[in-house]
């Protein structure tokens, strides 16, 4: 049976604190951010928790502010659990890329554990294990030694991803395709891509591509064969998922988003990158269309909008996972570890 936190807030008149500690940075993008933030805002409507964020990193100027989650900003994760320290919140989430992890953060975990602060990490930290409450993975897959360890909770699966999974659209125009690289688009996916689309073939498709906070800017000049829309450093992927008929993206949080919106979706994932064997899996499940070079992704894109029944396959097949609410998950979860 899920906890519910209020009866903590029965017992000493006060809502459960929850710090998220989260990075982001050109070098890394925006993923652990806006999936922490996605997952705050979630609580902090629930209006059963007090909520903030401790922010690792550069946040890019030009990033809207949420008013809604108060944020301060720290050179280092010890320095962010300097301060949570000071404030001692109920429990800590983590979310951080392993660049900002240094072997000093076990005895600063040690220091949280010692104040009987609640420690849930998603997606890292599980070399810490041992003084960590619950290791959440937002994956359908997780290799074998991190599946193995006994000292703390291990969760995965289609109900652990920061998503709210949405009805399926049974009639789509495949008139608008959505782009999305990654804050950073370290690799320029998005140029080379935009590139390939400079073609009279889509005349009558509107692309709309998400120009990243840190990404390079893109020079439309010259885009005269393709309608071309930037979306310039959106806050929320939502409101254009909402109008998409087809999804191009990178494998991260944007692709589980499109599954979750059951978007008939191109994921590119280069040979040789640290995510390939997982997008072989991908591809077994045959949830979307998985390419390896972007050289291919005109002949993808002509299927998909060719083949109704390559779409509808898809959609079915993501229907199936029954993917669940990551965000319910991990409420559980934190309600667990508080001992509501």
């Amino acid at each position: 049976m899920a906890c519910d936190p209020y009866h903590l807030y029965d017992l000493y008149k006060m809502k459960p604190r929850i710090s998220f500690i989260s990075t982001c940075a050109k070098e890394i993008g925006l993923g652990h951010y806006s999936r922490s933030k996605k997952l705050a805002i979630y609580l902090h409507l629930s209006n059963k928790f007090d909520v903030e964020m401790l922010l690792v990193g550069e946040m890019p100027r030009e990033y809207n502010r949420d008013s809604t989650i108060s944020r301060n900003t720290f050179q280092s994760i010890e320095s962010a659990i300097s301060m949570i320290l000071i404030k001692l919140p109920n429990v800590v989430i983590f979310d951080v890329h392993e660049l900002y992890v240094r072997g000093s953060l076990e005895d600063h975990l040690a220091q949280l554990r010692a104040k009987k602060i609640g420690i849930i990490s998603v997606d890292n930290l599980h070399e810490f294990s041992s003084a960590i409450d619950v290791l959440i993975y937002p994956s359908f897959y997780i290799p074998e030694n991190i599946k193995n360890i006994k000292n703390c909770i291990v969760k995965y699966g289609w109900d652990c991803y920061f998503v709210e999974p949405k009805n399926v659209i049974k009639h789509r125009s495949n008139k608008q395709i959505l782009i999305t690289t990654g804050g950073s688009d370290i690799g320029n996916v998005g140029k080379k891509l935009l590139k390939l689309l400079n073609t009279r073939k889509w005349l009558d498709r509107t692309f709309y591509y998400v120009q990243g906070p840190y990404a390079d800017e893109v020079d439309t000049r010259g885009f005269d064969n393709i309608q071309l829309k930037i979306i310039d450093r959106p806050s929320d992927l939502e409101p254009f998922m909402l109008k998409t008929d087809i999804g191009f993206t990178l494998f991260g949080v944007s692709f589980f988003e499109f599954i979750s919106h059951k978007i008939p979706v191109i994921l590119y994932v280069p040979k040789g990158s640290k995510d390939f064997a997982i997008s072989e899996l991908i591809r077994e499940l045959e949830i979307c269309t998985v390419i390896n070079d972007i050289n291919n992704f005109n002949f993808a894109l002509a299927n998909l909008i060719r083949m109704k029944s390559l779409r509808d396959k898809y959609v079915d097949n993501i229907i199936k996972l029954n993917m669940l609410s990551g965000f319910k998950t991990i409420q559980n979860e934190i309600c667990k570890v508080i001992k509501v």
